[in-house]
């Protein structure tokens, strides 16, 4: 006869409670660790950022944005195309808590979101040491860290995706079909759905006999009707077109255009580097699954999928870094459970211990290296960004005052966003990508390029240059009739420009710092 002992049942909910935690703390636990990384680094990660927190606080101020004249030389300045409108609305509430301190919470909830929602997928599957596995998050290395620390809308893009492949991994097309709207609604590159959810539908067919077209054509039917929906309808869809078609179509110009870092592949070594802890959890789990794959779930092939193609992606650019690690912490544990090689399936074999703690062991050590190198990074980067933000932050309080409603010339179009959130009075000449200015008036991007470098065409901007095209270009006459402006922002790193500026008669110098230059033009 079995004797219940008092208090068993409690004892029982303690341990279901320390072995699976509620979703709850653990998303507090990630918001702590989080916080911390966002400590690191007093002011806004990276540029972009800036320009996101203030849309979103002219978004509270005037409601919904039809025009952006602070990018004057871009499709944006008469009819603008919110490109991650609900991100922007999402970012409303924390305006209020200062721009830079709200847009480091917003990063901070949506971090905790994308932890959270993680474990909740395993949690939902019983997978065994479902919260150890999140402990790979810490593990995940610097390049993870400073892409999770930004203020920018991948962050909620990495939430669909992963609510996307859930959906698709149930079966669930009509509830698929309304994420997806509001993925197009929140995020530029929402097609990644229809992508995911099409390589779901194959392997549907593989595991359970049938291609699952309902899953694309959810996925489609609702892409289709948040762009309908979006309130920039149609310009929306122009924007869509040059950040998804034509960023890609010019990007053999990325000498000229300088599109940013984040589009280069990672040398193989630091792609090694750096995910190694992840890659090594991949080679062995996945060399297991293959031994096994009769054992391997469609939901768990349909998360593994994912999760092998953002790991490439993840080598052929830095900025799919912050997919792979995410869905990595959910379709590893899958396939280990399938398989039968998860922590407490080791636990139980000979020789299974011996091999989890010397996994432990080498996690332990890339935690260390990882977080070690952030916080050195940090440590360099700071006094670089506050200078740099004092820096813009000076320029904009000058300008404020002194230029509401003109043009400003920025050498470096990297330096706008910043412009922007401390001085709305004055107008930019691009924001974002310098490819939006290169779409809406191909002519004065090159001469931007030509002024940049002190009058002359770099040699690298010759082939998109028109025939005919005058050089040297004349500074003066050129910045005030083709850009309509008297205040010129020359990042320090711009050395023939500021040289040249110096050297214009009547040309006054009105602010410099170790970062920037700010010079004012003769009024004619």
């Amino acid at each position: 006869m079995v004797r219940w002992a008092p208090g068993s049942s409690r004892l029982f909910a303690l341990r279901r409670w320390l072995t699976m935690p509620p979703v709850a703390l653990v998303a507090l636990v990630a918001a702590a660790f989080f916080l911390q990384i966002q400590s690191a680094i007093p002011t806004i990660f990276d540029d972009d950022g800036y320009y996101h927190i203030k849309v979103a606080e002219l978004t509270a101020r005037n409601g919904i944005l039809r025009s952006f004249p602070w990018a004057a030389f871009t499709p944006f300045r008469d009819h603008f195309g919110d490109k991650e409108f609900l991100f922007h609305v999402f970012l409303v509430p924390f305006t209020g808590l200062g721009l830079v301190q709200g847009a480091k919470l917003a990063t901070v909830v949506l971090d905790a979101a994308i932890v959270a929602l993680s474990y909740y997928l395993l949690r939902v599957r019983q997978v065994r040491g479902a919260p150890v596995w999140m402990l790979l998050f810490i593990g995940a290395g610097n390049l993870f860290f400073w892409r999770m620390g930004q203020c920018r809308p991948h962050l909620g893009s990495i939430l669909f995706v992963l609510i996307g492949l859930h959906l698709m991994a149930r079966r669930r097309p009509m509830a698929l079909a309304l994420v997806a709207a509001v993925y197009a609604l929140a995020y530029t590159a929402s097609h990644v759905i229809l992508i995911l959810a099409m390589l779901a539908a194959v392997l549907h067919r593989r595991y359970l006999g049938r291609l699952a077209l309902e899953l694309p054509l959810a996925a489609l039917v609702g892409l289709v009707a948040g762009q309908l929906l979006h309130p920039n309808f149609p310009h929306n869809l122009l924007i869509w077109k040059i950040q998804n078609i034509d960023f890609y179509r010019f990007a053999w110009l990325q000498g000229i255009l300088d599109l940013g870092a984040e589009i280069k592949p990672l040398p193989l070594s630091d792609y090694l580097r750096v995910h190694f802890v992840v890659l090594g959890l991949w080679l062995f789990i996945g060399a297991a699954a293959l031994r096994r794959r009769q054992r391997v779930s469609y939901e768990t092939a349909v998360f593994a999928a994912g999760g092998v193609a953002f790991g490439i992606m993840a080598y052929t650019g830095a900025r799919f870094t912050e997919y792979w690690i995410p869905l990595s912490c959910v379709a590893l544990p899958l396939l280990a459970n399938d398989v039968g090689v998860g922590p407490a399936d080791l636990m139980s074999r000979p020789g299974g211990r011996w091999a989890l703690a010397g996994m432990a062991a080498v996690f332990a050590l890339s935690a260390y290296l990882g977080l070690r190198e952030f916080m050195q990074f940090a440590h360099t980067f700071t006094p670089i960004k506050l200078a740099y933000d004092k820096s813009l932050r000076d320029i904009a309080g000058i300008l404020a005052r002194e230029a509401p409603g003109e043009i400003i010339y920025h050498a470096a179009w990297s330096d706008s966003p910043a412009l922007l959130l401390y001085n709305d009075k004055s107008r930019y000449l691009v924001m974002l990508d310098p490819i939006y200015f290169y779409y809406a008036d191909p002519y004065r991007y090159v001469l931007l390029r030509a002024i940049n470098a002190g009058g002359i065409l770099p040699a690298a901007v010759r082939p998109i240059a028109p025939p005919g095209f005058p050089e040297p270009v004349e500074l003066l006459p050129t910045l005030r009739t083709q850009f309509s402006t008297r205040f010129v922002v020359a990042r320090i790193d711009f050395r023939r420009l500021i040289d040249a500026m110096r050297k214009t008669p009547g040309v006054i110098e009105r602010y410099r710092s170790t970062q920037h230059v700010l010079f004012e033009l003769p009024r004619s």
